[in-house]
């Protein structure tokens, strides 16, 4: 999935942050859900829709392997793009990430 990054922040030195954004990637899931089901405006709904993250990552410094991170992932039919389901599911998300 293609994502774009934003590193440039004027508080780098004190705290690393990077902003993520990623507008079309592909979400395959194993079941539809009861929620993606009642909006996806088709009676079926689609196991295959468009994946959209969006993130903002920070670390002690730019060589720090561990970032904490926030983000928002969501799972949509594109406006019916996708297998013609109108509706998704959208998570919060926040975790702890360690860089090999």
């Amino acid at each position: 999935m293609p994502t774009f990054r934003w590193t440039s922040f004027p508080w780098n030195n004190t705290l690393y942050t990077n902003f993520r954004i990623g507008p079309v990637g592909v979400d395959y899931v194993t079941g539809v859900s009861p929620w993606e089901l009642h909006w996806a405006d088709n009676n079926h709904g689609s196991r295959f829709l468009n994946y959209f993250l969006v993130e903002l990552d920070f670390r002690p410094s730019e060589a720090s392997p561990l970032e904490v991170y926030v983000g928002w992932h969501h799972r949509s039919g594109a406006w019916g793009v996708w297998n013609g389901t109108y509706g998704g599911s959208t998570y919060g998300i926040v975790g702890l990430r360690y860089h090999f």
